[in-house]
């Protein structure tokens, strides 16, 4: 389970201790999913754990990878839009519809499509993450543990999350010291904080947990090059991007805000959504195929497939094992 971290340098705002509850109560809600995804990814990529008593052989039966894959083949094709004017000005039909066919193959919706179809079935729940940038729409397909959210959020309404934070965002530090959206005080602060002992010890656990989140992405069919940018002296910083609810005491209602910080610690923005994006709603979609009532992570079809896959690499494992010690006229 993921640890928030503490910073003795700089003494935390009301904001910033209202955030870390809330990622915190989040981390904790996901934290039940952990494990059983960990296993279902292991299984989908092959890797097997093995112990001394039941299974000693690193060996396993493809079922989960099949499964998923044969489902995924089932699975519709990703959906494309068709511009209509109503007014009938056939020249905005025509633009309208080349901007979204340039969108579609620049953005690889297709691939993008694929990856969120298989996390859903690996994991249960798939996000997606809408942006701009640059003047351009951007769309990306999340990895399941990069996104935590409020336990009370309604599984059909994602508008009913008090809070909803993207996590495990990394960046090199020299990036962000060239930021401008970022105060020139905060990126001091920052820089500070990674000399330090504390922040040189975190910036080795950031790149572990960055390799890891490469490993999984991989297996969803993401072949990103983003850190491989990465020089070998860049420091590697966690960035978290948290958007919650937070009371105007102007307009007398909360408004939805997005906080960016470095490591759990040093605040680097804070403004609406309606200023950054010029929307107000989470810039998220999120989808699930076994949708409950209650419980937001719902389960997955691998969570059908891990526990029969686990037995029958087991069995396997044992007549390997078996078969083996009897060409030495062996037992065990």
């Amino acid at each position: 389970m993921p640890e928030l971290t503490t910073n003795p340098l700089f003494p935390q705002s009301k904001l910033m201790e209202k955030l870390q509850k809330e990622k915190k109560i989040a981390i904790e809600f996901a934290n039940r999913r952990y494990e059983d995804w960990t296993d279902n990814y292991e299984l989908y990529r092959n890797k097997v754990r093995t112990n001394r008593l039941t299974q000693r052989q690193a060996v396993n039966i493809p079922l989960m990878k099949e499964t998923i894959k044969t489902l995924l083949a089932r699975i519709d094709d990703a959906p494309t839009v068709e511009w209509k004017d109503k007014g009938g000005d056939d020249m905005k039909e025509l633009i309208f519809q080349e901007i979204w066919n340039y969108d579609y193959q620049r953005l690889n919706m297709e691939g993008i499509d694929i990856q969120d179809k298989k996390t859903v079935l690996l994991y249960g729940r798939a996000f997606k993450k809408l942006n701009w940038v640059d003047g351009k729409m951007d769309i990306r397909a999340l990895d399941i543990y990069d996104i935590i959210i409020d336990p009370l959020t309604d599984p059909l309404n994602l508008e009913t999350a008090r809070f909803l934070i993207h996590q495990n965002i990394f960046r090199s530090l020299r990036e962000i010291m060239a930021d401008d959206r970022y105060t020139k005080e905060s990126r001091d602060k920052l820089k500070i904080w990674l000399t330090s002992p504390s922040g040189i010890i975190q910036s080795a656990k950031d790149k572990e947990q960055m390799e890891e989140k490469m490993e999984r992405l991989k297996a969803l069919g993401v072949e990103s090059d983003e850190f491989a940018l990465f020089a070998g002296g860049d420091t590697i910083v966690n960035l978290t991007e948290h958007y919650t609810n937070v009371w105007n005491n102007k307009k007398k209602d909360f408004e939805k805000r997005v906080v960016v910080y470095a490591n759990d610690s040093i605040e680097l923005l804070d403004e609406t959504i309606l200023d950054l994006l010029g929307v107000d709603f989470y810039p998220f979609v999120t989808w699930a195929e076994d949708i409950e009532t209650q419980d937001f992570w719902s389960d997955s079809v691998a969570d059908v497939i891990r526990v029969p896959n686990k037995v029958m690499n087991i069995w396997f494992s044992q007549m390997v094992e078996n078969r083996t010690l009897r060409n030495f006229q062996m037992h065990w």
